[in-house]
């Protein structure tokens, strides 16, 4: 009976903004970037001052000035990320795994009179949008839901389900950012080598949200009519697509024979973002009764904008002693230069009224990251066999973070000669980190502690 009197359409989901873009969208593109190659992960990244394979066409274009042979490249990842989150008390562990293409590549040495030219082009997936959050537990805390009815007398009643309920998130991210790469690279002296790489940025990302808000309790029991709520399910599904071209340019310096010391800028660049946006939720009441709230679709719900990204600044150096290779590094960026922009095709509407403004968020939630990095690499010769190790760190560009929110990294790995022309690398990555996050549906606070691991196998060929 009180079901024929709901405005079924009137429900107000926490001001739910459909197709919205924040700060924290714009860092995300920049955020887990942490490129290729078994054996520059197994040297803690630390490669902007070694890059002398074809991984070079993303860590220093310059580097492929000291290939001497044609080179084939190829590589697999595999990724396990698991987040134990808790709220309210609760403790819910999640995980997910990821094996991908990581890279396949060429190299092709150009045969000189002094010196070295050498051009290289393919295809790595440079940066993980993978991740997962999984909690649940009981909440006093109100998240102002709500429903409207008709009370029989011409008016209408507000009736409140947000407290003292069982709540439950999933939300999953799976893709990747793909670089599309042709490079080139020469000794302008003896002692000095530049090059430049164009890269061609495709990629795409679904995102999955569940929350489910529920009444196990029976606070709002079946004798409290019309407000016998039962369960309130919400479901998102966000599938995004970009795209973008960068250059890099990267130079290469040898002062003396066992000393490298490399650059590499990544000049200012703008991705183009497709959302596609899919919502569907529903109110459930004590005798079984569903009512379908909201339900978008995806084609009359598409949202297209622009990021534009700053400048990118990595500064290496590698020593080598005999069979050891000691390196270490920095890379900078300032993650309060990144800005929404309109496209071309796009002008400022009621849809797009907010997107501008969170520039201003971005300038004052974010600041500069250096991240600093160190490796060594060790041959055994008669084994035909390279140890390697490294650690890393990637500061939250977050102002004022905890420094938990910072991320470690330790790495190692091995590299095998199977003979003179084909090589084997093996590397893994293992990192640590905290977060704290809410929204509207869940306003106080989960953290999560995350685990990640990832190995890289890459085989290489030259002739």
């Amino acid at each position: 009976m009180v079901r024929k009197v709901l405005f079924t359409g009137l429900i107000l989901l926490l001001a739910t903004i459909l197709q919205a873009q924040f700060a924290e969208d714009a860092a995300n593109l920049l955020d887990n970037t942490r490129g290729f190659g078994a054996r520059a992960t197994a040297m803690g990244t630390a490669y902007t001052g070694v890059a002398d394979d074809y991984s070079a066409i993303y860590w220093n274009p310059a580097g492929l000035a000291q290939i001497r042979r044609m080179e084939f490249y190829a590589g697999l990842s595999h990724l396990s990320f698991d987040n134990a989150a808790t709220y309210n008390g609760t403790l819910t562990n999640g995980g997910k795994n990821f094996t991908k293409l990581s890279s396949l590549g060429m190299v092709f040495p150009v045969p000189t009179y002094r010196g070295s030219l050498v051009f290289a082009l393919g295809y790595q997936r440079v940066k993980d949008f993978d991740r997962v959050l999984d909690f649940k537990g009981f909440s006093a805390a109100g998240n102002d839901l709500f429903f409207e009815f008709d009370d029989g007398q011409g008016g209408t009643d507000t009736l409140f389900f947000d407290k003292n309920v069982n709540r439950s998130e999933t939300a999953s991210e799976e893709g990747s950012l793909n670089n599309w790469s042709i490079a080139g690279a020469m000794d302008i002296s003896p002692n000095v080598s530049v090059g430049v790489s164009l890269n061609i940025w495709t990629g795409s990302s679904s995102y999955l949200f569940d929350f489910l808000q529920r009444d196990l309790n029976e606070n709002y029991p079946p004798s409290a009519f019309p407000g016998d709520f039962n369960r309130y399910l919400l479901s998102q599904k966000i599938i995004g697509d970009y795209s973008a071209f960068q250059f890099k340019i990267g130079a290469m310096l040898r002062p003396v024979p066992s000393v490298r010391l490399g650059v590499n800028i990544v000049l200012p660049s703008t991705f183009n973002v497709v959302e596609n946006f899919n919502q569907t939720d529903e109110l459930e009441f004590d005798n079984g009764e569903l009512i379908e709230l909201i339900k978008t679709d995806g084609e009359a719900s598409e949202f297209e904008y622009d990021i534009s990204t700053p400048f990118q600044f990595s500064f290496g150096a590698s020593y080598t002693l005999a069979d050891l290779v000691v390196s270490g590094g920095i890379e900078y960026i300032d993650y309060s230069q990144l800005r929404f922009e309109l496209p071309e095709n796009r002008s400022l509407g009621s849809e797009y009224d907010d997107l501008l403004d969170e520039n201003s968020r971005i300038e004052r939630m974010y600041e500069e990251q250096l991240k600093w990095k160190i490796g060594a690499e060790y041959t055994i010769r008669p084994l035909n066999l390279a140890l390697r190790g490294g650690y890393f760190v990637e500061p939250s560009p977050l102002v004022k973070a905890p420094a938990e929110y910072d991320r470690e990294f330790i790495t190692g790995g091995v590299g095998v000669m199977i003979d003179k022309q084909f090589l084997l690398d093996l590397a893994y990555l293992y990192g640590t980190w905290k977060n704290a996050s809410s929204d509207i549906y869940t306003p106080t606070l989960t953290t999560e502690e995350i685990t990640y691991r990832k190995i890289f196998l890459t085989a290489s060929f030259r002739f």
